[in-house]
């Protein structure tokens, strides 16, 4: 129960429900243990992610920052955009909005 309300909840009530409704179909018995929890909850991917590092030349944009900083983590999460803003601590909606505008961005160039 304390990882339950440790955690931050990035995705509020859908996440939590989800997240329940996951543990209660791959439970073995009738209680729901930590085991039964998604990987992010119970903290098991954070530690790779966080050792990452992103090499950017003085003089480069903050919105050129962001956008590597974003594509590299996504890279590094297999493509998974939920991992990636759970990684970052952005919601879902503001990476799909970013990686939105990186494509208008190139397509217009």
């Amino acid at each position: 129960m304390q990882l339950l309300k440790s955690y931050s909840w990035p995705g509020n009530v859908r996440e939590l429900e989800n997240a329940i409704e996951r543990a209660v179909i791959v439970a073995r018995d009738r209680v729901i243990t930590v085991e039964d929890l998604p990987e992010q909850i119970r903290g098991l991917e954070r530690e790779p992610a966080a050792q990452r590092t992103v090499e950017i030349e003085i003089g480069t944009s903050m919105d050129e920052v962001e956008k590597r900083i974003i594509l590299e983590t996504l890279a590094h999460m297999g493509g998974d955009k939920t991992k990636t803003a759970q990684t970052l601590g952005i919601g879902r909606k503001t990476l799909y909005r970013k990686l939105e505008q990186y494509q208008a961005k190139e397509k217009s160039q």
